[in-house]
């Protein structure tokens, strides 16, 4: 009778603890898509850090740090980051966005592809001069973006939009290397 008992304990346990993961983990108010890809709706912006990070609260109230998927833009303290930071808060400031949240960086960022309706925000920003398209992470992004986004930029280069405007802009990852 103890036996069974116990068994009886263990398995009450284990269920009640797989409903209680699935509620609390359902209960955080995301929608999925495809994959394990996580779609996230802000309740507001937070802060706009530089050209390619964002800080925003999401509906549970956390404080969530989200690095843009497959561009670079500049540093605040180089040639144009400034600029690039002011770009992308116009874009976002007071406006309805989600995000696709597609994995974490090494720094714990949330890495993701931001969109107000159907514009790829990442991809306009790459478009209208305001970063690079970052190589070294496009394989990471859904479906053919990366090829997109190479192709905005090369158009951004040659109509001389943006950074594109300057003699030769420093990317952003030989300006941080420079920087060490």
């Amino acid at each position: 009778m103890k036996i069974k008992f116990r068994n009886f304990f263990k398995e009450t346990v284990c269920f009640t603890g797989s409903i209680l993961f699935v509620v609390i983990f359902f209960s955080q108010n995301h929608d999925f898509a495809y994959g394990d890809d996580v779609f996230i709706h802000p309740s507001r912006l937070v802060k706009v850090v530089d050209g390619d990070t964002i800080r925003i609260l999401d509906q549970g109230s956390n404080i969530i740090k989200v690095r843009l998927a497959g561009i670079d833009a500049p540093e605040i303290t180089q040639q144009y980051g400034i600029q690039s930071r002011i770009a992308l808060k116009r874009m976002l400031k007071d406006r309805k966005f989600t995000i696709q949240i597609l994995n974490k960086d090494r720094y714990g960022r949330s890495v993701g592809i931001i969109y107000i309706d159907q514009l790829d925000v990442n991809h306009n920003m790459i478009k209208e001069g305001n970063a690079w398209a970052y190589r070294k992470y496009l394989k990471t992004l859904p479906g053919q973006k990366g090829i997109y986004y190479i192709e905005a930029e090369t158009t951004s280069k040659l109509g001389k939009k943006g950074l594109w405007a300057f003699d030769k802009p420093l990317s952003p990852w030989l300006y941080r290397r420079q920087k060490r």
